[in-house]
Parts: structure tokens; C-alpha cells; sequence
């Protein structure tokens, strides 16, 4: 959005591929947009340090190949975790992951009798769409029901231009599981 806007972009990554969850060939599609739109992508690099020029604040980020990368800004994406830390959840009883995400089952029950939980705390995909199906699981669960969020395939787009969708298993996934697999390409140029 803001190199389409006109602001000079660098897109600095760690991974060798753009957008890690996705098939290759998809990837390297979207990074093909996001260069012809004028962003500078970095892959295969990190960080080494970063600073604000005292004298005239701009911000120098040094790579680990020794190059830098100046701007006036910088935003930092770093992934979501579960704020569940000194919540004191181990003395009501209700476990965590390693990684903090309240344990819940497929009916999002904890492991503490009548404490449900949802959404990015119980490690659900971060999406408001999966937010919102967890609580029409809860509702139903809490009203009688036995609802699960077992068996839903999540669709989920990335905002580039123009969009990339998914729902289901990619082509590396699905090959990853033995299902024979048929592959159809269009052009987006070719869709009225």
C-alpha cells in the first residue's frame, strides 16, 4: 500500500521466500508484484542492528551481509503471541503451551472444569472471521450444544494488489499428503 502510494519501500526478510506459508511458485508471483510496484525486497537476510542518525533521524538498519538500509521510518511485523504470562492460569487450573496458548480442546474447553477459552489466546488462526466462529462455538456449547471447530477450513487472503486467497491445503501440502493433485493457472489479466 505505501509504495503504491509513492513512498520508497524496503521489505526486509529472513526467509529465503516471501509469504512462507504459500507454494513457491505462488510467492515468488507476489514478490514479482510487490517489486513492480517499486518495493525493495530483501529475502535470505536479518537484521543486525538497528539506529536513529542523532543529527538527522533517520533510521539505518544494517544488514547481516553488511549492507544498511536508511529510512525515515521503520515498522517491525513480528508475530502475534498469547498475553497469558503472570495471569496465574496454572492456579485455576487451565494448562498452556509451550508457547503460552491456553490448552483447549475441539470444543474449546480448557483443562479446567467450566473455563472455556477463544480466539488468539486458545491459538486459533488469527483471523477475525475464526474469531467470530469461535465464539458461535462457545455460544452453542454454553446453551447445550456440542459444537466443535474440528473439520472448518479457514479461507484467508493476503492484501496485496491484486488479492492472493486461500482456503484448504495448498499444492505443496496436498502433494505432502499423496492426494493426486491437478493445477489450473489463469492470469488475473484475463479475469473480467
Amino acid at each position: 500500500m505505501f509504495a503504491v502510494f509513492g513512498t520508497q519501500m524496503t521489505l526486509v526478510q529472513g526467509r529465503d521466500q516471501l509469504l512462507s506459508r504459500e507454494d513457491p511458485d505462488v510467492a515468488a508471483e507476489v514478490a514479482d508484484i510487490l517489486t513492480s510496484q517499486g518495493v525493495d525486497l530483501r529475502l535470505g537476510v536479518r537484521t543486525a542492528a538497528v539506529h536513529r542518525e542523532p543529527d538527522h533521524g533517520e533510521v539505518a538498519m544494517t544488514l547481516e551481509d553488511g549492507s544498511t538500509v536508511w529510512g525515515e521510518e521503520l515498522l517491525v511485523a513480528t508475530r502475534r503471541t498469547p498475553v497469558t504470562a503472570n495471569l496465574g492460569l496454572e492456579s485455576a487450573g487451565v494448562a498452556t503451551t509451550d508457547r503460552g496458548f491456553v490448552t483447549v480442546d475441539g470444543h474449546l474447553c480448557t483443562s479446567a472444569e467450566h473455563v472455556w477459552a477463544a480466539g488468539d489466546v486458545a491459538g486459533s488462526p488469527q483471523f477475525t472471521h475464526v474469531l467470530w466462529h469461535d465464539f458461535r462455538i462457545l455460544k452453542a456449547n454454553l446453551t447445550g450444544g456440542h459444537a466443535v471447530t474440528t473439520g472448518w477450513l479457514v479461507p484467508y487472503t493476503v492484501f496485496v494488489t491484486p488479492e492472493l486467497a486461500r482456503v484448504g491445503l495448498s499444492e505443496t501440502e496436498a502433494r505432502r499428503t499423496g492426494r493426486r493433485v491437478a493445477v489450473a493457472r489463469i492470469p488475473v489479466s484475463a479475469i473480467p
